[in-house]
């Protein structure tokens, strides 16, 4: 289904180019080693970077279960080249796999010089692109336009990482319910699992001009790699890179790239596989998070 639906969004991407401007991002191209400064920091405060910026889909947090396949779109051939292998590096650091060159797209962005009216535009004549997306995420998305909007598309997974079964009745009709062996109910674990399938991130062009390779490749993974909440205060003052347009707008110095606690976040999502309640994975986060961050320490 998700294959399905992107094909027929990548081709609405083409139909709107005129509505995608190519922005130049600054600087050279960089060296992709994804260098980050260690940071001594306990666990109540990696639990509070946690909770801040999860954002949770049917009290869980959800992640990419497969191979990403990320692709720029807005930007001349140098720079999309440039983001899309700082994002490689990223995922390669995490220790996601990055499909092959001829790999489905399934990790997008796209800077826009109206990204209201891209989204609307989008969302009108390829819904399905927004299945996932509740009334007041579509409001949000399609309302004032801000620096950066993202939204994913999801699976429902079995506790072994098998896609669920759907029900299908005697007459071949598809029934939105999934078949589970009773004895995985529990109370402190699901017996599914939502995965991200398809993630975009839209950044209006404008608020792109000046940033760099690393920091515009960077603010793409923590959105689409997760699910995640930009504006809070944990990230303000250079200490996310979720914070990034927060504090260019507010005169404050923003992360250049990737913070320690991004890395420590991602690292952290990625070497869980539970299927645990929202408040125990962001429990097992934050002490996986602060271990990361004190290993950077003692490699200092």
């Amino acid at each position: 289904m998700a294959k399905r639906l992107f094909r027929l969004g990548a081709l609405l991407a083409a139909s709107l180019i005129a509505s995608v401007a190519e922005a130049a991002v600054a600087g050279d191209a960089p060296d992709n080693e994804i260098v980050v400064t260690g940071l001594r920091e306990s666990e109540a405060a990696a639990a509070e970077f946690v909770g801040a910026i999860s954002v949770d889909h049917d009290n869980q947090i959800a992640r990419f279960e497969g191979s990403i396949c990320p692709a720029a779109f807005g930007l001349p051939g140098g720079e999309k080249s440039a983001v899309e292998s700082r994002l490689h590096a990223v995922a390669e650091e995490v220790g996601i796999e990055v499909g092959r060159p001829d790999c489905r797209p399934n990790l997008v962005v796209i800077v826009a010089a109206d990204p209201v009216d891209f989204i609307r535009t989008l969302h009108r004549k390829r819904p399905g692109l927004f299945r996932d997306a509740e009334r007041r995420d579509i409001a949000r998305l399609t309302a004032a336009s801000t620096p950066g909007q993202a939204w994913h598309l999801l699976e429902r997974r079995e506790s072994d990482g098998r896609r669920a079964e759907h029900f299908v009745d005697t007459r071949g009709e598809f029934m939105d319910a999934h078949l589970t062996p009773s004895h995985q109910f529990s109370r402190l674990k699901k017996s599914m699992r939502p995965a991200l399938t398809l993630a975009f991130v839209v950044i209006d062009l404008e608020s792109a001009k000046g940033l760099t390779v690393p920091q515009l490749a960077d603010y793409w993974a923590m959105r689409t790699l997760a699910m995640t909440r930009p504006g809070t205060a944990v990230a303000a003052e250079g200490r996310s890179i979720l914070g990034l347009f927060d504090d260019r707008r507010a005169g404050r110095a923003p992360a250049q790239s990737l913070t320690a606690r991004d890395l420590a976040y991602l690292k952290a999502l990625y070497s869980t596989r539970s299927v645990s309640t929202a408040a125990q994975q962001r429990a097992t986060m934050a002490r996986i998070a602060a271990r990361e961050l004190a290993g950077r320490m003692h490699e200092r």
